[in-house]
């Protein structure tokens, strides 16, 4: 009998050989799988890590532009403070103006054709009153309905009356005396 002998090696060698390049290839396969899922992962998460970034400029962005608005805000409201303390000055002058406009009507309307004034100012809130007159009787009825007859004081008071010094005796006799006078008006704190 013979015996044939057969060599397998470049058999096993050659299913080796495939199966090798079956794995590598396999691994390849999977590696550039593995690659080309993590490039897309990596640049969704860029996209996204992207998009968040764009979204925090924008805040940003928003956050300046109200910080200026209220800003711009406190600066309206600083100038619509300084303008409405203006417009309390304004109404407090024309107050003012108004109450001497009626003080110096009552005055023309009321005093008497021998009493004099001067000067009219005003100190400390309280109205003086500085003139001359023929007849002291003539000023204290006058006082006396500057006092009762109105709304527009509360009280007035004479300061004093000087008498004024005649150059000659002839002139004293010719001519009726001048008296100077200083008084005091107290304003009624309620208006007119």
């Amino acid at each position: 009998m013979r015996v044939i002998l057969f060599n397998f090696y470049p058999y096993r060698e050659r299913r080796e050989t495939a199966s090798l390049r079956r794995y590598l290839f396999g691994l390849l396969g999977t590696a550039t799988a593995a690659m080309m899922f993590t490039v897309a992962v990596t640049q969704e998460l860029q996209a996204r890590l992207d998009s968040k970034s764009a979204y925090l400029n924008e805040l940003e962005g928003f956050k300046a532009q109200v910080a200026e608005q209220v800003e711009q805000t406190k600066d309206i409201q600083a100038r619509v403070e300084v303008l409405s303390r203006q417009v309390q000055v304004l109404k407090s002058i024309e107050r003012e103006s108004i109450q001497v406009s009626h003080w110096l009507s009552f005055f023309e309307q009321t005093k008497p054709a021998s009493v004099n004034l001067s000067r009219i100012h005003t100190q400390n809130g309280a109205l003086q009153l500085h003139g001359a007159t023929t007849t002291v009787e003539a000023l204290a009825n006058w006082i006396d309905k500057m006092e009762v007859g109105n709304a527009l004081f509360d009280s007035v008071g004479l300061i004093h009356v000087l008498e004024q010094d005649s150059s000659s005796e002839l002139e004293a006799q010719e001519e009726s005396r001048s008296h100077e006078f200083s008084l005091l008006a107290s304003p009624r704190k309620e208006g007119i």
